[in-house]
């Protein structure tokens, strides 16, 4: 399978086979920039959705740790309130 390289120009991504280096340096001339992420992918419309499914995946455990934590202080302000009532 080939492995494909993503470019964001504003809000547009486009993937492009590793192997295709003309078609990287259009999209470079054109303005696009390179992003990090390198997928295997049967085609480059499975790779621009296993990208979103990874950027989701990943955004879903930002929102996950986040939402934890402040449960976390929640919790524990409430345990020290009712500690605090009970003496």
């Amino acid at each position: 399978m080939p492995e494909f390289f993503f470019f964001r120009k504003g809000r547009q991504l486009v993937a492009a086979d590793r192997k295709d280096s003309a078609a990287a340096e259009r999209l470079k001339a054109d303005g696009y920039q390179k992003q990090f992420e390198e997928i295997i992918a049967p085609d480059a419309e499975r790779a621009l959705i296993r990208l979103q499914d990874i950027r989701k995946d990943a955004a879903d455990l930002e929102y996950g740790f986040l939402t934890g934590g402040i449960f976390g202080v929640v919790t524990l302000l409430f345990r020290e309130n009712r500690v605090k009532k009970t003496k």
